[in-house]
């Protein structure tokens, strides 16, 4: 599985997620949204019976400053549910079948530059890129040590140092998806 593979399917688990998460996130927006709305009703029969003169200046201030705070709740409610999407992502990568897992670290090895270098593996996990690293036809060293990580490895050669941890593959493929993934889950409710 290349990244184009893991971006497909990081998108393709967003549009299955979406419409669970979905509902919870439409009630949610509405709740939040009737909240403060209620605030604002509120405030606004505070001002007018205490300052009827500067009652609209004072509405339009405070609608301005409830509407952000609302906006920013939103909005952080929304951060929370595309977090949620990526760690169901890691999740799923780190349940990978041993083929899949196998064939996944050979995909990564093919790319990596030629020369000498060193894989670190993910704990638990040094057979399956031992495997990998043989049938990718490559000739890098697989280091002792292992990483704390749920998959993956990292290269380390004279020169460069190379992340495929799936925490690592997985945060750079939110960089590349996470508009359109936020587009597929929160369209219906900005409509």
């Amino acid at each position: 599985m290349a990244l184009e593979d893991i971006k497909k399917s990081i998108l393709a688990n967003a549009e299955a997620e979406a419409e669970k998460i979905e509902a919870d996130g439409q009630a949610k927006v509405i709740e939040i949204k009737n909240n403060w709305q209620n605030k604002i009703e509120q405030k606004k029969l505070e001002i007018i019976n205490s300052a009827k003169r500067k009652a609209a200046q004072k509405i339009q201030q405070t609608q301005f400053k409830l509407q952000s705070k609302a906006q920013s709740e939103i909005l952080k409610e929304k951060h929370l549910i595309i977090d949620k999407i990526y760690k169901t992502a890691l999740k799923k990568i780190s349940e990978l079948s041993d083929d899949r897992y196998t064939a996944l670290m050979e995909k990564l090895i093919k790319i990596l530059p030629d020369g000498n270098g060193k894989l670190l593996s993910a704990k638990n996990k040094e057979n399956l890129l031992k495997k990998a690293l043989k049938n990718s036809g490559k000739r890098y060293e697989i280091n002792t040590n292992s990483i704390p990580e749920a998959g993956g490895f990292k290269f380390q050669s004279e020169q460069i140092e190379i992340n495929n941890t799936f925490p690592a593959l997985i945060n750079n493929s939110k960089e590349q998806t996470v508009l359109e993934v936020s587009r597929l889950l929160f369209s219906k409710i900005n409509d």
